[in-house]
């Protein structure tokens, strides 16, 4: 949403919301805040039990669910490429033509630095190395994926993505949990977040 919008001041965004808030209290109850739910980063699920969940539905352990969003990809992938009844499907867009969400890591070197040439080579020999790795998910080049269907939905996520810089979540989710532990109603929320907002955008 914010993406393409610069204010939760918006009919659109108070339906999201309520969509939200409906998942939230049917699913989410079992924790805290959805912000958490995003960012926990718990311990490595086991290939069998994350296959469980995908094709069941069931989540025999709450910290599962945490799981699937803090896996690092690799990881992730290498626990269900071998899953040829599995597919992969964008999160669903309030337009379509948006893209997918993607995130970024990426290295800066001080040009000052006393071990320079060390640092270089460093980033050398890593860039070799993505540039040689199978299902690095940076490579264009579809042959350095594996050709099954859950890779091949995994790339298309990834072509159809993009890296935004959105406003943090800092700003809004606190208040925006609130409102979805009805703390808050959703217009005292918007105007909460509105205020936030604004002096983050001013700054």
């Amino acid at each position: 949403y914010l993406e393409k919008y610069d204010t939760f001041d918006t009919e659109l965004f108070r339906k999201c919301a309520e969509k939200l808030k409906e998942a939230y209290k049917l699913q989410w109850r079992f924790h805290g805040k959805i912000s958490d739910m995003l960012c926990y980063s718990g311990d490595v699920m086991q290939g069998t039990e994350l296959e469980h969940i995908l094709l069941t539905g069931e989540m025999p352990n709450f910290y599962y669910f945490y799981n699937i969003y803090s896996y690092r990809l690799e990881a992730l992938a290498d626990n269900l490429k071998m899953m040829t009844s599995v597919g992969l499907c964008a999160v669903p867009k309030i337009e379509k033509e948006l893209k997918n969400y993607g995130t970024l890591t990426f290295m800066s070197v001080n040009p000052e630095s006393d071990n320079l040439e060390e640092v270089l080579a460093y980033v050398s020999a890593f860039a070799k190395y993505m540039l040689q790795k199978q299902n690095s998910f940076v490579l264009e080049d579809r042959s350095m994926y594996e050709n099954t269907p859950f890779m091949q939905d995994w790339y298309q996520l990834y072509a159809n993505g993009q890296v935004s810089f959105a406003m943090d979540g800092e700003i809004y989710l606190s208040t925006f949990n609130k409102y979805l532990e009805d703390e808050l109603d959703l217009e005292t929320a918007i105007i909460e977040m509105e205020r936030r907002r604004k002096l983050y955008r001013e700054e």
